[in-house]
């Protein structure tokens, strides 16, 4: 998986990450694991609410591209998505 190019950080200054494993995958921009690969897709739909708490600039899931975007843009998305 490429790594995307992150600019460098300053002293004093912390980058924030975010690894999701198989609850997100973002082949094609994040979404919940299909229901071939969770037991309650609807629950893993529904839990997307706890990214909304966490504070990260990068998401590396399970699957797929990292997300260089907050967990709440990937909660967006992945709602957005719904179920597949």
């Amino acid at each position: 998986m490429p790594c995307p190019a992150l600019p460098p950080i300053g002293p004093g200054r912390r980058r924030r990450l975010l690894v999701t494993y198989d609850g997100i995958t973002s082949y094609h921009g994040p979404t919940v694991s299909s229901r071939a690969f969770t037991n309650d897709s609807r629950a893993a739909l529904a839990s997307l609410t706890t990214l909304d708490t966490i504070e990260a600039g990068l998401l590396l899931p399970g699957h797929g591209e990292p997300f260089a975007g907050t967990p709440t843009d990937a909660a967006t998305q992945a709602r957005s998505a719904g179920l597949r």
